[in-house]
């Protein structure tokens, strides 16, 4: 299992405590790839506005939001700036990672 998946599945797993998603394994439900497993993510957060609240405390012991831990499992904050978002659909070979 990749870092990632453990990441998710981690994240999952704090999310249900805080009732945003029933079980952690509904991110991973049905044929997932990790762009639907990232935008689940997102929407769980979003959905109960976790974003500022404090999912686990770092290896430095200070405390990570959510919004802090989505950002480093998937490399992007997790509100995309209407700029960016219009910029990727103008430009997307400007967007890291993306290829047409």
């Amino acid at each position: 299992m990749s870092d990632t998946v453990h990441g998710e599945l981690w994240l999952a797993k704090r999310l249900v405590q805080h009732s945003a998603l029933p079980d952690p394994v509904g991110i991973f439900a049905g044929v997932s790839d990790p762009v639907t497993r990232k935008e689940r993510v997102r929407q769980a957060i979003r959905r109960k506005a976790l974003g500022s609240v404090i999912a686990a405390r770092g290896r430095n012991g200070k405390p990570v939001t959510y919004a802090e831990a989505f950002e480093r499992l998937y490399g992007e904050p997790i509100e995309i700036s209407t700029s960016s978002a219009r910029d990727a659909a103008v430009h997307p070979s400007a967007t890291p990672g993306v290829h047409p």
